[in-house]
This record gives C-alpha cells, structure tokens and sequence, in this order.
C-alpha cells in the first residue's frame, strides 16, 4: 500500500501567503571573510508565521544570520530581528537570488490573558 504525499505547500505547519511589502536587511554572521555588510532594501515574495521569501542582490549561504526590517506600506513595522538563511536560488534573469529565511525570534508576543478567580462551589442551605 502505497502513501500520497502531500505538495510542500500542504505540510507546511504555518502556510505562506502571497505578500509584497518592503524589507530592509543586512548580514550579521557569515563564515566568508569579506561580505557586504550594508544595509540593502527589496521586497519580499511570500511570508508565513515561520518565516519568508525574498529577493537579494547578493547571494547568501545557508544557515548566514541576517538582521531584518519587514515593513508594510511604510508605516506597519510588521517584524525587526534576526533572520537565519535556509536556501538561496538564483532567478532565470540572474540579476536577483530568492532567499528564504525563518525567524530566529517571534516577532511580538500576544498578550497574555488575565487569570479569572475560580468560583467555590458553594451548596446553598
């Protein structure tokens, strides 16, 4: 008996979702001895809770540390941290890699809720 397997889309334990919005970056930690450093602006191709794509000029090698803006119409600054590489492709054009990063930290924390008293159970005589 053999099992489907289910497209790389469906097992995903958080989907991406379609979304361009603009996103500032830099390498933090690299194992290269020379790399640029400096900050580069782009956007970005998909994003999901776990992570995103997006597209680079330069290219970047798996598990690099970069440091990351998402901003969203210039306003909504949607996450601000560090980022770690897990694939680099190179587009057909050639001018442009596609980078997928997953965060290393949440981007906030939900709030917690408050705790209600418990109610005794109390036998009315």
């Amino acid at each position: 008996m053999s099992k489907i397997q289910k497209s790389g889309q469906e097992r995903r334990y958080c989907p991406r979702a379609k979304r361009i919005m603009s996103i500032e970056y830099r390498l933090v930690s690299t194992k290269r001895k020379s790399a640029d450093k400096n900050w580069h602006l782009s956007i970005t191709q998909d994003m999901s809770c776990n992570g995103l794509t997006f597209y680079a000029e330069q290219e970047f090698k798996k598990d690099e540390l970069l440091e990351v803006q998402v901003i969203m119409s210039g306003i909504l600054e949607i996450y601000k941290g560090k980022c770690r590489v897990v694939r680099a492709e190179k587009k057909n054009t050639g001018a442009n890699f596609l980078t997928a990063i997953t965060f290393e930290q949440k981007a906030s924390k939900a709030p917690e809720k408050e705790a209600k008293p418990k109610k005794k159970n109390v036998k009315k005589i």
